[in-house]
C-alpha cells in the first residue's frame, strides 16, 4: 500500500495540468450549451426537451477522457522511462491500478463538477421556462460514466506498439460503439449495463497490455481475446464508414439515386380512392404524379395528362394526422420519444399547429395530470391549466385530468386536442381556455383523437365540412365538428383488428363530402409476418352514418427505376460476415419476420448468399496461408482459419491488426524463408548459425 500510495501521488501530480485543461474544455462546452438553451427558450421556440439523443457533453466528456487517459501513459512510453517505471520493486498490476484510479478520479472531477454545476443551474427556478425532474439528469450521468470507457480506450491506444496510421487508434471504436449504444437504449439501467460491459472488456485489454508492456504475444489468452474484441469493433466501424462512402460514390448519379418511383393509394378531390404513381427526384426536390388508375388497375381518362394530375388532383381533401387506435401497440418512437434521454416520459410540450415564437410555454406534466404554463422571458411558472380552466399562480388546482394523455403520432404535440381515456378536451392556448368536447360512453375507452387542422390547414374557403375532429375509441370512430356536434359515428372496422393507426379524410368538393377512414397495420399488435403482409383497410362513410364502400388496398410500393442495385448488393454481400448472415436468417425465422415480399427478391437473395459464402471461403484460405507462412502452432492456425471463415474479411483484418509480424530471412540450410523469432527453421529444423567473430565480442565463445 505504501508503494501504491506513492504511485498514486506521483500520477496525480504529473497529470494535474491535463485535468485542469479538461475541466476548462467541459466548462466552456456547458457555458455554450446553457447560454444557447436560455436564448432559444426565452424566445419561445424551445421544444421543451432534447430532439436528439446526444449532446455537447457526450462529445466533451469523451474528448477529455481520451486526453487524461493518454497523459497517464505517454510519459513512460518515451525513451527509457518505461524501464525505469517497471523495474521498481512493485508489481505491474499495482502500477496499472494506481494509474487507472488516478485517471478515473481526475476525469470524474474534470467532467463531473461542471456537469453537476450545470444541472443545479438548470434545476433552479427562473433559469429555464420548463419543468425540471431529477430524471432529466440521467442522460448526462450516463455520458459521464461512458467517458470511463474512453479512458480505458486511451490507455489501450497509448500502450499498443502498433503504427499510428494502421491499427493503433482502432480501440477507440469500441468506446464509440458504447456511446452509440448508451444513446440508443430506452432505460438508464440498460445504459448502465452497457457501460459496465464496456469497462470490463476494455479494462481487461488495458490491464493485459500494461502488464505485457504493450506486446500482444505476451498477454494471457483472455486479455488477448478482449483486445481482439475491442479492435474488432473498431475495424467494423471503420469498415462501415469506408463502405458507406464507397456506396455513395458507386450510386451517385445512377437512376436509383436520382429517381424513386412510388405507388400508393389516395383519396382524390372527386371522392375516389385511386392508385397513384409518383416519381420523386430527391436531388432536385421534384415530385410528380405520373399515373392515376382505379383500384382494379385501369387507367382513368380524366387524369390522362399532367395538368389533370397536378395540384387539383387532391385539392379539397382534408385529413387528420395518424391517430393511434391500439392501446397495446408499439408507439415508443412517439410516446416515449428518446426514452431516458428525452423528456417524453415526464412531460409533453403543447403548442398550436403553427410554429411561431410565444411568450408562454405550456407543458402537460404526466405525474401531476396538469398543464403548467411558464413565462419565457422570466422563465417563471405563471399558472396551471386543468379541466376547469386556467388558474394563475403557483398553487395547483385540485381538479386534474384523469388518466394518461393518449399517444400522438407526430413529433411534437402540435394539436389542440387533449385525449384522455374518459374524455377529449379542446385547448385554446392563445385565450388560455379549455373545453370538453367528448365524454366516453359506458363500455368504451378513448384511444386517440386528432383534428383536421393539426397537420393540414383546413382552408376557410372549403367551409365547415373541412373543420372536424376525429375521435377513436375501443369500439367506434366518431367524427364531429370543432364545437363538438356529432357528424359521423361508425363502429371500428373488424378487418382492422390488431391495426395501429387510423387516418380520417374528407373530400369536401365531392358530392356528399364523403368521409374516408383508413386503417393501417403500423404500430399495431400483429405478428411481424402478419404486419408485413397486412394491407390498409378503407371504410367510406356518407350521410347518416351510411357505409358507402369498403376497400382492401394492395401494398404501397417503392422502387427505383433500375430494379435491384446489383453493385451495392455485391459489395454488401462480400463484406457481410457469414456468421452475421446466418444469425440474421435464424432470427427472421424464429421471429417469423420474413414477409411475402421476400419471394419477389429470390434472385438477389441467392446472389447475396453465394457471394457471402465465397468471401468467407477466400478469407479462411487467406488466414490459413498467412498462419502457415509465419509458422503458427496448429491450434492457432485453425483458430484464425475459423475466424476467417466466420468473420470473412473482418477476421483477416483483425489477424493483421493484432499480431506482431516478425521478419523472415532465408535459412542457411534449406534456403527457404523462415521467421527469425524461432530457434529452429520451421521447414528443415536447422538452427541459426553463430555470427562471425569480428573482435567486438565481450563474452568468450562457449566451449
Amino acid at each position: 500500500m505504501t508503494a501504491f500510495r506513492a504511485v498514486v501521488w506521483k500520477e496525480a501530480r504529473e497529470n494535474l495540468k491535463v485535468a485542469a485543461a479538461a475541466f476548462g474544455i467541459v466548462s466552456v462546452g456547458w457555458l455554450l450549451v446553457l447560454s444557447l438553451d436560455r436564448s432559444v427558450a426565452s424566445s419561445g421556440l424551445s421544444n421543451g426537451g432534447p430532439s436528439i439523443s446526444i449532446s455537447m457533453f457526450t462529445f466533451t466528456s469523451a474528448l477529455v477522457a481520451l486526453m487524461i487517459g493518454r497523459s497517464m501513459i505517454i510519459r513512460e512510453r518515451r525513451g527509457d522511462a518505461w524501464a525505469f517505471l517497471t523495474h521498481r520493486p512493485v508489481q505491474r498490476s499495482t502500477l496499472f491500478w494506481a494509474k487507472a484510479l488516478v485517471g478515473a478520479l481526475l476525469y470524474l472531477v474534470a467532467a463531473g463538477v461542471p456537469m453537476t454545476l450545470a444541472l443545479l443551474w438548470q434545476a433552479t427556478p427562473g433559469h429555464r421556462p420548463m419543468p425540471f425532474d431529477w430524471r432529466m439528469t440521467l442522460p448526462d450521468v450516463a455520458d459521464l460514466l461512458c467517458g470511463l470507457v474512453y479512458l480505458g480506450a486511451a490507455l489501450v491506444v497509448t500502450m499498443r506498439t502498433a503504427r499510428w496510421y494502421a491499427s493503433r487508434y482502432l480501440p477507440i471504436g469500441a468506446a464509440i460503439f458504447c456511446s452509440t449504444a448508451v444513446a440508443s437504449v430506452q432505460t438508464f439501467s440498460m445504459a448502465a449495463g452497457i457501460v459496465t460491459l464496456g469497462l470490463l472488456g476494455i479494462g481487461m485489454a488495458a490491464r493485459g497490455l500494461f502488464i505485457a508492456g504493450g506486446e500482444y504475444a505476451a498477454e494471457s489468452r483472455w486479455n488477448r481475446a478482449m483486445l481482439g474484441v475491442t479492435i474488432g469493433i473498431g475495424l467494423t466501424i471503420a469498415g462501415s464508414v469506408v463502405l458507406g462512402i464507397l456506396n455513395l460514390v458507386m450510386t451517385f448519379g445512377t437512376p436509383g439515386a436520382t429517381t424513386v418511383r412510388t405507388t400508393d393509394y389516395e383519396l382524390t378531390s372527386d371522392g375516389q380512392v385511386v392508385q397513384m404513381t409518383t416519381v420523386r427526384r430527391p436531388l432536385v426536390a421534384s415530385t410528380q404524379v405520373v399515373d392515376v388508375r382505379d383500384l382494379a388497375g385501369h387507367a382513368l381518362p380524366q387524369y390522362h395528362d399532367s395538368a389533370s394530375r397536378g395540384a387539383s388532383l387532391q385539392a379539397g381533401v382534408i385529413s387528420t394526422t395518424a391517430i393511434p387506435i391500439n392501446p397495446s401497440g408499439d408507439y415508443s418512437a412517439f410516446a416515449a420519444g428518446l426514452g431516458y434521454r428525452g423528456t417524453g416520459d415526464l412531460f409533453v410540450q403543447l403548442s398550436q399547429p403553427t410554429v411561431a415564437p410565444s411568450a408562454v410555454s405550456w407543458f402537460f406534466i404526466r405525474r401531476l395530470g396538469l398543464v403548467a404554463a411558464y413565462d419565457n422571458p422570466s422563465a417563471r411558472l405563471i399558472g396551471w391549466m386543468g379541466p376547469d380552466g386556467f388558474s394563475a399562480g403557483p398553487a395547483q388546482p385540485s381538479h386534474r385530468f384523469v388518466g394518461a394523455l393518449d399517444r400522438y403520432t407526430e413529433l411534437g404535440y402540435k394539436q389542440p386536442l387533449l385525449a384522455f381515456p374518459s374524455a377529449v378536451y379542446r385547448l385554446d392556448l392563445s385565450h388560455r381556455s379549455i373545453t370538453k368536447v367528448y365524454r366516453a360512453q359506458p363500455g368504451e375507452v378513448v384511444v386517440g383523437a386528432a383534428g383536421s387542422g393539426d397537420s393540414t390547414a383546413a382552408l376557410p374557403q372549403y367551409g365547415p365540412n373541412a373543420q372536424f375532429d376525429a375521435i377513436a375509441t375501443t369500439t367506434s370512430v366518431r367524427v364531429q365538428s370543432f364545437a363538438g356536434q356529432p357528424e359521423i359515428t361508425t363502429p371500428r372496422d373488424p378487418r382492422a383488428n390488431g391495426y395501429g393507426e387510423l387516418v380520417v379524410s374528407r373530400a369536401v368538393r365531392a358530392p356528399g363530402a364523403p368521409t374516408v377512414l383508413r386503417y393501417s397495420p403500423k404500430y399495431g399488435t400483429l405478428a411481424n409476418a402478419q404486419r408485413e403482409a397486412a394491407t390498409d383497410q378503407i371504410d367510406m362513410v356518407g350521410a347518416n352514418d351510411l357505409l358507402v364502400a369498403q376497400y382492401t388496398l394492395p401494398r404501397d410500393t417503392t422502387a427505383t427505376d433500375d430494379g435491384p442495385d446489383w453493385p451495392t448488393l455485391a459489395v454488401t454481400a462480400l463484406t457481410t460476415p457469414l456468421v452475421g448472415r446466418i444469425t440474421a436468417s435464424l432470427y427472421s425465422r424464429l421471429t417469423k419476420a420474413t414477409s411475402g415480399r421476400a419471394r419477389t427478391l429470390r434472385a438477389p437473395l441467392i446472389v447475396g448468399w453465394t457471394l457471402t459464402i465465397l468471401a468467407a471461403l477466400m478469407s479462411a484460405a487467406l488466414a490459413f496461408g498467412i498462419a502457415r507462412t509465419y509458422a503458427f502452432e496448429s491450434d492457432r492456425v485453425w483458430l484464425w482459419t475459423t475466424l476467417g471463415l466466420a468473420l470473412g474479411g473482418l477476421g483477416v483484418l483483425l489477424m493483421l491488426a493484432l499480431i506482431e509480424w516478425p521478419p523472415r530471412e532465408a535459412c542457411p540450410s534449406c534456403g527457404r524463408k523462415r521467421v527469425v523469432s524461432r530457434e529452429q527453421c520451421e521447414h528443415c529444423g536447422a538452427a541459426f548459425g553463430a555470427p562471425a567473430i569480428d573482435g567486438t565480442e565481450i563474452f568468450e565463445p562457449a566451449a
